[in-house]
């Protein structure tokens, strides 16, 4: 019924776990919005390897296609993408 007193150890996880508080309630999450590059020459098509032509901006993240892919994919892609980035070489 009655709670132990609190020994050294309980005193400084209290200590802790209130630094952590204040300091989670100090930093304001926020995402900067960067502007997507296109592909580099170095990128590779996520489906087979090939040097990527374009990248598909989704909401969770993004893809690279070749040109075969990116074609082949066409409808879909731009029903899912919140932007596409084509390649500098494929202007």
């Amino acid at each position: 019924m009655f709670a132990a007193p609190p020994t050294g150890n309980d005193q400084r996880c209290a200590v802790v776990v209130a630094a952590y508080r204040e300091r989670r309630s100090a930093v304001t999450p926020t995402l900067t919005p960067t502007k997507p590059v296109p592909p580099s020459a170095a990128d590779r098509c996520d489906r087979c390897g090939a040097q990527a032509k374009v990248r598909v901006v989704l909401s969770g993240g993004d893809l690279v296609f070749c040109g075969h892919h990116a074609r082949a994919y066409d409808a879909t892609i731009r029903t899912v993408a919140r932007e596409v980035v084509p390649s500098e070489s494929a202007n």
